[in-house]
């Protein structure tokens, strides 16, 4: 037994010395939040707050998933990581601290996007940065998701801590009725084409991600109306759905609804009834009649 005991020991301070003469590297694992290697993909913070304060680096591998070109200024992707946020809007201070920049020694690249597909930069410069303390200011729409990138010149690798200044929390409002119908029961007649309907939106300020929902399956659409045409009779139901985040990964900030109407479908309406249902409803989505 105690030769057995000498045996482990021997072996622990081996292992020991193995690890201070080889330091285990920092690695992008050791995040939190994780970053994504896809914009898509990157979990939404629910605010700025969530990245103050964190430190972490771009990946060590190669994974060239920025824009091309990687800012509207220039520049190439190469080693992209991504992060997604939503802030209560207006101004917005995000401080870069950089270090230790152990590939090219070149350093890294940042930037903001307000999309996936590279068509609205909020802030983005390709100028190479090595150590030291670098800032973007901007100014963010509330409830709106945002996507934060960072890459490598040429492959580079360094560590990096953020500071942020503003970008609280977002919260949305209860929703209304959908056409502000009362009872949530609505008559059309069977053939009716682009019959419109509205729920109202919320904060002039405030851009969510609108969903509807016809018997359960998405109609697509990311607005606070839709128009339906109904070529068969029946009962429908519609749902309405305000998010904060990304659904796709899973990430909801805030959410409102669903609210939901039932809509009857009759292939006939006597005439007076016809009538009348076309002037409440003009009344209850225009305000006249």
């Amino acid at each position: 037994m105690n030769l057995f005991r000498k045996h482990i020991l021997h072996n622990s301070l081996h292992l020991l010395l193995l690890l201070s003469i080889y330091p285990i590297p920092n690695t992008l694992a050791q995040c939190i939040p994780a970053s994504a290697d896809i914009c898509k993909n990157a979990n939404v913070l629910c605010s700025l707050d969530e990245l103050n304060g964190y430190s972490c680096s771009n990946p060590a591998y190669s994974n060239p998933t920025g824009c091309t070109p990687l800012c509207p200024g220039g520049g190439a992707s190469h080693n992209t990581a991504w992060w997604a946020f939503v802030t209560e809007g207006g101004n917005v201070t995000i401080t870069f601290n950089i270090g230790n920049c152990s590939i090219t020694g070149g350093g890294i690249q940042y930037g903001i996007w307000g999309d996936c597909d590279c068509k609205e930069s909020i802030a983005c410069n390709n100028d190479v940065h090595g150590p030291g303390t670098y800032t973007i200011n901007a100014n963010f729409i509330a409830c709106k998701t945002y996507y934060l990138f960072v890459d490598g010149f040429l492959g580079d690798v360094c560590d990096f801590t953020i500071r942020t200044n503003g970008g609280s929390s977002p919260q949305l409002r209860p929703l209304g009725k959908i056409n502000n119908d009362p009872d949530r029961k609505f008559q059309v007649c069977q053939g009716i084409c682009n019959e419109k309907f509205v729920i109202k939106e919320q904060n002039v300020n405030c851009i969510p991600i609108y969903e509807w929902m016809l018997d359960g399956k998405l109609i697509g659409g990311n607005d606070n109306e839709t128009s339906l045409d109904f070529p068969a009779e029946g009962d429908f139901q519609l749902c309405f759905t305000a998010y904060i985040g990304n659904p796709n990964s899973g990430s909801i900030c805030d959410q409102e609804g669903p609210e939901c109407i039932t809509i009857r479908v009759e292939m006939f309406l006597k005439g007076s009834d016809q009538q009348e249902i076309f002037v409440l409803r003009n009344y209850l989505i225009n305000g006249v009649v």
